[in-house]
């Protein structure tokens, strides 16, 4: 079976705004999710909805870009920009937060053992790697945990951001 990216994305012109409704919808789902979810103290589990949300974002602007950029009818979309959830979240936040303002979702640096190299070191930025801060239970400090200590206006900042650019893409 071939990887996401190595699937052939070749889309009709007159479908692509069509997948790009379908996309804002999914952020709605997803910001309503987080807000839901946000609002009963589970900021561990919201953050994981708000990054799907980011994700889908960038895709929508892959999707405009590949419209401006390929005059062709039908065109290809880039299947490894389409699949990387780096890129996407990069491209969502170059557009949604250019002064990286809320791109650090903790509030507070934790030191630990290695784990992973450079895990837990620094900040940590909202990305792809996020879910896995967020997700899973862990022994830290001497202490079980779930997640890191996420800034709840940061989080609500960004949604609120995410919302007003969806209205406008």
């Amino acid at each position: 079976m071939p990887s996401c990216k190595d699937i052939k994305r070749i889309v009709p012109r007159t479908r692509m705004q069509e997948g790009i409704e379908k996309c804002k919808g999914n952020i709605a789902d997803y910001l309503k999710d987080a807000c839901i979810i946000a609002e009963t103290g589970r900021l561990y589990h919201a953050i994981i909805s708000l990054e799907f949300a980011l994700e889908e974002f960038g895709k929508i602007l892959l999707l405009k870009e590949t419209l401006n950029n390929d005059q062709g009818d039908p065109v290809e979309i880039n299947g490894y920009e389409f699949c990387n959830h780096i890129k996407k979240v990069e491209r969502a936040l170059k557009i949604l937060d250019p002064l990286q303002k809320y791109r650090v979702l903790f509030e507070t640096v934790v030191e630990r053992g290695l784990f992973v190299a450079g895990m837990w070191e620094g900040e940590t930025v909202i990305g792809d790697r996020t879910r896995l801060d967020c997700a899973f239970v862990d022994f830290i400090d001497n202490n079980w945990t779930l997640g890191r200590n996420i800034n709840p206006e940061y989080f609500q900042d960004l949604i609120t951001l995410i919302q007003q650019q969806l209205e406008k893409v």
